[in-house]
């Protein structure tokens, strides 16, 4: 019997298939209330606004590493600022 016919071509190998893990973050309440926010300007879950956070830090940081600038343009006034990770 062929692997599509035992079903095993409709997952993924282990070595590629995510995996969950589960953290605990200590944060303030300031924190702890924008992502609140965000989560719910998006309507989406908490945890799924920290996967997307983590993913824009992500992307920003590997930019920047590459000697690229990340910059955010104000479209009513033309104004560009860039924006530097700490």
């Amino acid at each position: 019997m062929s692997e599509m016919n035992q079903g095993k071509a409709a997952t993924q190998p282990e070595s590629t298939a995510q995996k969950s893990i589960r953290l605990s973050v200590n944060m303030n309440t300031e924190t702890a209330e924008a992502l609140r926010e965000i989560a719910e300007a998006y309507g989406i879950s908490v945890t799924e606004a920290v996967r997307r956070a983590v993913s824009v830090a992500h992307f920003v940081e590997e930019q920047t590493r590459q000697g690229k600038t990340v910059q955010i343009e104000d479209p009513k006034t033309g104004k560009v600022r860039e924006l530097v990770m700490m």
